[in-house]
């Protein structure tokens, strides 16, 4: 078995392929409509590029390394009151994390902020933040401040065990 997809994100979709090998380690995530990351390699060969995909990660996998919290600030946004909005943005970032985020795993990862102008995109490494967790709540608050494609993880890659490490881990507790 192999599988033909159809990924889409917030800029758009792609056509994507999941080879007999990869669908027999990675095709049960496919069971749910859960947001996933793919990972894999860009192929022109057969004309519109379609992305091979290498593996399948559900977005609340395990991290392998924790990336960073970017939050975007798109050209629109900086019309009138640029320093109420970021000093709103920063706000939610500083607001305490619920205990019960830690015990679920999620760590706190460094932020950047990028401020996008017409001209160029500005880094802005906010020491008075240091570090947050990245939690559904927090990225709906910013989402509801500077819109929907503003807050992204960076560099991060996450690690989903595969159908046979399931069955291992099965047997395991048997």
């Amino acid at each position: 078995k192999m599988a033909i997809l159809t990924i889409e994100d917030a800029t758009g979709t792609a056509d994507a392929v999941m080879f007999s090998n990869v669908y027999g380690q990675f095709g049960h995530l496919l069971e749910d409509d859960q947001p996933k990351f793919f990972m894999g390699r860009l192929d022109h060969s057969r004309g519109d590029a379609q992305i091979i995909v290498d593996r399948l990660v559900p977005i609340d996998g395990h991290p392998l390394e924790q990336g960073t919290v970017q939050v975007m600030v798109r050209p629109g946004k900086l019309d009138g009151d640029a320093l109420g909005l970021l000093e709103s943005t920063k706000s939610f970032l500083l607001e305490p994390v619920d205990p019960s985020d830690l015990s679920l795993g999620k760590s706190a990862r460094p932020v950047e902020m990028i401020v996008e102008t017409p001209q160029a995109w500005v880094l802005v490494e906010p020491k008075a933040i240091g570090k947050v967790t990245l939690r559904p709540e927090l990225v709906k608050r910013i989402a509801g401040e500077l819109g929907e494609d503003s807050v992204r993880l960076a560099g991060g890659v996450s690690v989903e065990l595969n159908k046979e490490d399931d069955r291992r881990k099965q047997y395991a507790k048997n």
